[in-house]
């Protein structure tokens, strides 16, 4: 079931803590080299302890400009929309954007680039190989759970 909702807001964070959300199911499935399934538990439990660092802030900035650059390369309209598991009412995804025509997710990750023009080792192997399936799978887990 489709919400409306609008991302990073406090009720949207509230939200957030009553789901398993689909940028969580790595640390369930220990895909997450960043969180453990027992920082999770406790995240949910004790509210998060994270903090906004140069990756995730850069991310935020360049979301909105990636999202407008392929809906300019695909001629398709992408929204940023929330869904709920209305079954189980368990989970939650927050998607970068959604084509409802098509039923397309769209799942935006934007490679922080440092001071020395380079990015990390996983974006390292990805941005050289691009075509050889080598999504990082905690990335790939993500996905699955609006799919």
């Amino acid at each position: 079931m489709q919400i409306k909702l609008s991302q990073r807001t406090k009720l949207w964070h509230q939200h957030r803590k009553k789901y398993i959300n689909a940028s969580e199911i790595a640390s369930i499935t220990g895909l997450d080299p960043f969180r453990s399934m027992e920082q999770l538990v406790h995240d949910k439990l004790f509210g998060t302890t994270f903090t906004a660092n140069q990756y995730t802030l850069h991310g935020q900035k360049m979301e909105p400009i990636a999202r407008q650059f392929f809906i300019t390369k695909t001629k398709l309209s992408f929204l940023d929309t929330i869904f709920v598991d209305d079954q189980v009412k368990l989970f939650s995804a927050s998607l970068d954007g959604y084509n409802q025509k098509n039923q397309i997710v769209l799942e935006i990750k934007c490679p922080f680039v440092n001071e020395n023009q380079t990015t990390s080792k996983t974006w390292e192997t990805f941005l050289s190989q691009p075509h050889s399936n080598n999504i990082p799978r905690y990335y790939w887990a993500q996905v699955q759970c609006p799919v």
